[in-house]
């Protein structure tokens, strides 16, 4: 019930258009879809521990929480973070790598399927309880706040998430863009999940094609970002027909 976890708010980027442009039907099969997935994903990374003592190995494995309202999905941690990151650092850096590596696969593959992504991620005291639809904690607000106030796809992590923990390389610093312009911050590496560099190039490409003759400022100004971000983490991808594939997305 109560407990102190790590939270992540995800939304859909620009769903309130798409609410005043396409039919209800079309958009509730989008969100079926999403929630379908989110569950999948979590399920796929049910976190088996590895004890930091040989004589106390931990026998439960741990999954991660997923609710959906709208488009708006929390992630949670079913592991208390808190109480085994003074107890077993590396157990507990293990568990929010996966947690990371969650939501990083949830931005990258929800992309290919041409639905941008956009989330926050906090840690800290939270009270959940799932059959009674109630989740409750500033860890909560402050993910929301951190995803409400991003101005691309992906996602940017509080520091109280960091803390304590290592993430593997999931985490990397960098000028955020928000509302208010960009600042530092730390935002997670969700380029790195795909398989090919390119693949996410092409599902981004789709994506942006069909803004090259927007009226809309703010949403040009989004996947340019994004595509700043994408080219800043994928500057090193390997080459096809010997040419850098970042050079193929104009």
């Amino acid at each position: 019930m109560i407990g102190n976890r790590l939270i992540a708010v995800v939304d859909i980027l620009g769903f309130s258009a798409l609410t005043l442009n396409r039919p209800t039907i079309e958009l509730s099969l989008l969100l079926r879809d999403l929630f379908e997935f989110s569950r999948r994903l979590s399920a796929g990374i049910s976190f088996y521990p590895v004890s930091d003592s040989a004589e106390e190995p931990f026998s439960c494995s741990m999954m991660p929480g997923v609710c959906q309202f709208s488009d708006t999905v929390l992630f949670w941690s079913d592991l208390n973070t808190a109480e085994t990151t003074s107890q077993s650092p590396r157990q507990a850096s293990q568990y929010a790598n996966m947690f990371f590596q969650l939501i990083s696969n949830f931005i990258s593959q929800s992309l290919l399927h041409s639905i941008p992504l956009r989330a926050g991620i906090s840690f800290g005291e939270t009270f959940i309880d799932s059959p009674a639809c109630i989740y409750v904690g500033e860890p909560i607000v402050r993910a929301h706040q951190l995803e409400s106030d991003q101005d691309w796809i992906g996602a940017t992590v509080d520091a109280t998430a960091l803390q304590s923990l290592e993430h593997y390389g999931w985490v990397t610093d960098y000028q955020v863009p928000s509302k208010g312009g960009n600042i530092p911050g730390r935002a997670v590496r969700w380029t790195s999940t795909l398989a090919g560099a390119q693949s996410i190039l092409r599902a981004f490409e789709v994506i942006n094609c069909g803004l090259k003759n927007s009226s809309e400022r703010s949403v040009i100004r989004k996947y340019e970002n994004t595509k700043q971000f994408m080219t800043a983490m994928l500057k090193d991808a390997t080459t096809v027909d010997g040419k850098c594939i970042l050079e193929q997305v104009e």
